[in-house]
């Protein structure tokens, strides 16, 4: 499949599959406006998830995370009675940041369309926010002054200035992204 240098540099850096997404290029090849289209599209499938956001533009956060320590828990988890996936260890992840903040009630949502393969999991708190978690991918990442290959995503944390304020959701994905990267606080 064709994608242009700046496309697939785009894609890449906010760990979008660009290989199922429709194109507008010469010769059929995905060019920059077609992977903005499909981020456009991830944001607002995020903020679908939270139906108080109708009408008011939502506020947005990013941040890459690395999930080799969450990787490790799904994996670990696999043989055990209750198995859980990479969504529900999410979902628990956020269940825990939420249900520590007055007003704000979790839950977990998925799309089972195409926008999934853009976004392949949303959680959604309350109306407040809705957390958009993108494709894990490899790619360098620093460790310990060392650049190693890493299982990394993007989040995408789309909320209501409204009810939150920026540093309140500033907090929850820093939480996010510090329990996603060492799992093991959750038990603490």
């Amino acid at each position: 499949r064709l994608i242009s240098p700046r496309a697939r540099r785009l894609a890449e850096d906010q760990g979008l599959e660009w290989s199922v997404l429709p194109a507008s290029g010469p010769e059929g090849a995905l060019v920059e406006r077609d992977i903005r289209a499909a981020l456009a599209e991830r944001a607002r499938a995020v903020a679908e998830r939270a139906p108080e956001f109708a009408g008011e533009p939502p506020a947005l956060l990013m941040v890459e995370v690395d999930m080799t320590q969450m990787l490790h828990a799904v994996a670990q988890l696999q043989g055990s009675k209750r198995p859980l996936t990479l969504t529900d260890l999410l979902g628990r992840v956020l269940q825990h940041i939420v249900g520590r903040q007055p007003g704000l009630n979790a839950s977990l949502a998925h799309r089972p369309d195409a926008v999934a393969q853009v976004c392949p999991a949303v959680l959604a708190s309350g109306g407040a926010l809705a957390l958009g978690v993108g494709r894990v991918v490899g790619r360098p990442w620093v460790v310990n002054g060392q650049v190693v290959e890493r299982p990394v995503c993007w989040l995408t944390l789309t909320y209501d200035a409204r009810r939150l304020s920026e540093a309140q959701a500033d907090a929850v994905l820093g939480e996010l992204q510090r329990l996603i990267e060492q799992p093991a606080l959750l038990l603490a």
